[in-house]
């Protein structure tokens, strides 16, 4: 196995391969190194894994925020309760 400045242009090849931007012949090449290379292969998984990851993230729906509602919601929040009515312990 190469030291790990051999991998570097692989590792550019992963980032193109995985965004769609890799040739076919490129594909084909790092296909075949991926092959023999536990390394790289390794470095594939991970940033294919991580692209999912960004995708479903991104696919999740965020519910709109509604500012009346929240509007409304600090405003109550904001209002202290009225003072209790009970007229215990004053002798009446």
């Amino acid at each position: 196995m190469g030291s790990p400045k051999d991998h570097s242009p692989k590792q550019a090849a992963i980032e193109a391969w995985i965004s769609g931007d890799l040739s076919h012949t490129g594909e084909r090449r790092l296909l075949s190194h991926l092959d023999q290379c536990a390394t790289c292969r390794d470095v594939a998984n991970t940033a294919r894994a991580y692209r999912r990851s960004v995708e479903d993230v991104q696919a999740l729906s965020v519910p709109k925020l509604s500012w009346e509602r929240i509007s409304e919601q600090v405003i109550s929040d904001s209002i202290p309760p009225p003072p209790s009515s009970s007229k215990r312990g004053t002798g009446h």
